[in-house]
């Protein structure tokens, strides 16, 4: 099957969730023709001679060639609210949960939202941010109603509505190219980050990551899986085999934490000193006696603080520290399980193992398997 893919692949995104695609077509022997898209014309010949499309993110989406072609379609664009054809997306909700909740393990107590970006996939994201926030019982500042009327922000518009936000506050930006904006405004404004604006990104987009300073923590997404299951969805499509699912949602991959939102918004610096210990320890086999010994404080006064805090105890944050860890070290290495108990302080990769699955709920193996970054 000659299979055209219709996307523009200077987006990350797309390009990412060809490799998937292409690992199914390699499987069927399809053919792959990729169509950068550029003009309306260039699209129309394009479609010609060809079995079936896979539909990705560009700015023809909306053309009647797209929404009224008698081809067996798929895609994995979330810009549109409606399509004619069935999609697999990232759990777009579960996008903003996870930032929220990052946010949140770091005892920040204000929030904000921003994005440069339109679409079903900010929507999602701001939503799910949002009722993760509320929920905890802290409030999210979004934009003014004057400010979401124009069309596009400038770096002064951003800048004014930074200097507006209270401090510390964890913002997330509904995609990593936007978070430059909020960069440059927090250091004309002289915020330091991520000591007074914490930043969270979403898709892992290595043009962006690591060349802002500081470079930036951001959730990834199942990229493989996506493409992956768009291709394989329009197999199904095309076989007319069964009933056809109009919406799969892939639960999104991890957060990655980087230096952008490395930091404890909270006041007490004896618990700041506590989290950064058992951080820089962790590969030594960190246990609570030795954080108490470091802080010189009782074990019940240190484990009051923690709770009051940031919601769990000494042991607790140990735990999710070296979960949070192995969770990093499954999806962007391919180092073996023994290794990554020695680098999370787990006595053995057993050990590791068995807590592993009593936490997450599956293997490690099918951990990776999900959320590899790697060799992508």
């Amino acid at each position: 099957m000659r299979v055209l893919v219709v996307a523009d692949f200077a987006e990350f995104y797309n390009r990412r969730n060809l490799y998937g695609a292409g690992i199914y077509a390699k499987k069927e022997g399809w053919t792959l023709i990729q169509h950068q898209v550029t003009t309306r014309e260039a699209l129309q010949g394009a479609l010609q001679n060809v079995d079936a499309l896979l539909l990705g993110t560009h700015s023809l989406e909306s053309d009647v060639l797209l929404t009224r072609s008698p081809l067996p379609a798929t895609g994995w664009s979330a810009s549109l609210a409606d399509v004619t054809w069935p999609r697999v997306l990232t759990d777009d909700l579960g996008v903003g949960r996870k930032a929220a909740d990052h946010f949140l393990s770091l005892a920040l107590k204000h929030f904000a939202f921003y994005s440069d970006a339109t679409g079903i996939w900010v929507d999602r994201r701001r939503e799910g941010f949002i009722a993760r926030v509320e929920t905890a019982g802290y409030k999210v500042h979004l934009t003014t109603p004057e400010m979401a009327l124009e069309p596009i922000w400038t770096p002064q518009m951003v800048m004014e509505w930074v200097r507006s936000l209270p401090t510390p506050i964890g913002i997330m930006v509904g995609h990593d190219p936007a978070a430059a904006a909020v960069m440059s405004a927090c250091k004309i404004l002289n915020r330091q980050v991520p000591e007074d604006v914490a930043i969270v990104g979403v898709n892992d987009d290595d043009r962006f990551v690591n060349l802002v300073t500081p470079p930036l923590s951001t959730v990834t997404h199942r990229y493989e899986q996506i493409g992956y299951e768009a291709a394989e969805l329009l197999a199904r499509v095309a076989g007319r085999t069964g009933r056809v699912p109009w919406l799969i949602l892939v639960p999104p991959g991890e957060l990655i934490q980087r230096q952008s939102s490395d930091v404890l918004g909270s006041s007490d610096t004896l618990v700041g000193e506590a989290v950064r210990y058992i951080r820089d320890h962790l590969a030594d086999g960190v246990q609570t006696k030795q954080v108490v010994a470091h802080t010189r404080v009782c074990r019940a006064t240190l484990n009051s603080k923690f709770v009051a805090t940031i919601g769990r105890t000494v042991s607790a944050e140990i735990r999710r520290a070296r979960l949070e860890q192995c969770r990093h070290l499954l999806s962007s290495t391919t180092l073996p399980m023994p290794e990554i108990a020695k680098r999370t302080g787990f006595s053995s990769a057993r050990q590791l193992s068995e807590t592993f699955h009593r936490e997450v709920g599956m293997t490690m193996t099918q951990y990776r398997q999900q959320n590899k970054t790697i060799g992508v």
